[in-house]
């Protein structure tokens, strides 16, 4: 067959019945500075080991930083690994040969010449430390760790072999949820605060019309030049094409700014309310409006960034008047340079007063986009100060105020994948499992579909409900697009 395609010879592999039981049988030279303990496992079949090697404390602004080589993984015929193809994002990367991704990587997983497989996962969410996978030239895997905290700390990893890959990601996956913890992860007084969200705020709720619910998100089609009056005619023709949505979010640039014409990473937000340009009577009259001609909308939400917009906070604005800021320098990139945030002894305060106004206005539902700005703040300490808080404040005001209704977007980052998804503390949270579907560009819906099913394998053993974001109707695409999304956002 393979003399006629592009097809490659299959291949066979035998399996031990019991697999060798000492990690030299998997790596060859791993440095003395693990320190290696052999763990029971939860999975059936598998054998598991949780490695942890020492960090630096950060001095100053300067974060700790340590490579220690876990060695070259033994006889594997092919990798594949979870790589973050940008600091927003996860995808996935395969090859045979060295173990040779480009990017760095949260997950690795190596297919042996016996049929066995090799499971690599890099824990973060630990206190300060923020741990990922790279190569050397020579396809030893290296564990590189960055400390936050002002003093030293552990790089960790966990290590499972299985018969399949399932069970061994499994393995990991469920030690990985053991060693971060829940509510142990938290101060005392945010873990007072989750209880009470938990216990008093977060309804019984049917919520199948909330993520299985028809969506319309104005991103696609109204984009960022957006009012009031666009959205009330969307929402006209589909009414008048037979189209009955459920839900609909609000997306970018519905907010108060500074800086207009200028570029969205250099626009801050100004207040609470809708701009006044393109929302003339406020926010509550716009959703007043909406549910008054369209009562199948069951939910309203609006998007807004986890520091408020792509430029964070206007520093001249109400908000930067009524909380206190701080300015934090980012790391070079795409959106290197300063910006000014909500300080953090105030992100609490300042989510709870936003999202009361949010829901005075009608809205009941988030999508807080833009979370790995969080991890694109580059001094040490910035990274302690705001890295857990904003995503501690931003999910206990989140159940507090919306239950379980709110969408994470561009949050893969390691320290958020851990903190905040994979603990089972509190209800699954929608989370978008991939970089943006674009509708106007049809080769890139396949690679869409291919990166969202590889992204699942870890994701799926997060405590999130994966979005794979957006449908288009009009493309040749649509039948398999239908049957895969899960999309929302």
């Amino acid at each position: 067959m393979n003399e006629h395609s592009d097809l490659k010879d299959g291949e066979l592999y035998f399996q031990p019945k019991t697999p060798p039981g000492d990690l030299v049988n998997y790596l060859r030279d791993f440095s003395q500075e693990f320190s290696v303990n052999k763990v029971e496992s939860e999975t059936p079949h598998t054998l598991l080991w949780s490695l942890n090697a020492p960090v630096e404390a950060a001095e100053g602004k300067a974060s700790g930083i340590a490579d220690t080589s876990l060695g070259l993984p033994r006889s594997f015929s092919r990798w594949f690994s979870l790589v973050r193809i940008w600091s927003p994002w996860l995808g996935p990367r395969h090859g045979q040969g060295h173990f040779s991704p480009t990017e760095d990587a949260v997950l690795a997983s190596f297919l042996r010449m016996d049929g066995l497989h090799f499971v690599v996962l890099a824990v973060s969410g630990i206190g300060d430390v923020l741990t990922v996978l790279k190569p050397d030239d020579h396809g030893n895997v290296i564990v590189h760790s960055r400390n936050d905290a002002t003093e030293a700390a552990y790089g960790r990893v966990l290590v499972a072999v299985g018969n399949t890959f399932n069970t061994a990601m499994a393995a990991v996956m469920y030690h990985a949820r053991k060693i971060v913890g829940g509510d142990e992860s938290m101060s005392p007084a945010v873990q007072e605060e989750m209880k009470t969200a938990l216990e008093k705020d977060v309804k019984a709720e049917w919520m199948e019309n909330w993520y299985d619910g028809l969506t319309y998100c104005t991103w696609n089609g109204l984009g960022q030049d957006l009012n009031e009056q666009k959205i009330f005619d969307a929402l006209d023709i589909l009414k008048e094409k037979g189209i009955h949505i459920t839900n609909l979010i609000i997306d970018d640039n519905w907010q108060s700014l500074d800086n207009e014409w200028e570029s969205q990473f250099k626009r801050g937000w100004t207040d609470f309310e809708a701009h006044k340009e393109g929302f003339p009577k406020g926010m509550k009259h716009t959703t007043l409006t909406i549910r008054e001609r369209h009562p199948n909308v069951k939910h309203i939400a609006v998007w807004h960034a986890i520091l408020g917009y792509w430029g964070a906070i206007s520093p001249t604005g109400n908000i930067a008047k009524n909380y206190k800021t701080r300015v934090v320098r980012k790391a070079d990139g795409l959106a290197g340079g300063n910006f000014t945030v909500v300080h953090e002894d105030d992100v609490p305060r300042m989510y709870d007063d936003f999202y009361k106004f949010l829901l005075a206005s009608g809205i009941d539902s988030v999508k807080t986009d833009a979370q790995f700005f969080l991890d694109v703040m580059d001094d040490a300490d910035d990274r302690r100060r705001f890295i857990r808080t904003y995503q501690d404040a931003w999910t206990i005001a989140s159940l507090r105020y919306f239950s379980i209704k709110a969408i994470s977007c561009m949050s893969q980052t390691p320290q958020i994948l851990f903190h905040t998804q994979l603990p089972t503390n509190k209800p699954r949270l929608m989370v978008r499992n991939s970089d943006d579907f674009f509708p106007d560009i049809p080769d890139s819906h396949p690679f869409h579909i291919f990166t969202n099913s590889y992204t699942s394998l870890l994701t799926c053993h997060l405590n999130v409900l994966p979005d794979w974001d957006m449908l288009y109707v009009l493309t040749l695409s649509f039948p398999i697009q239908v049957t895969t999304h899960s999309g929302m956002s």
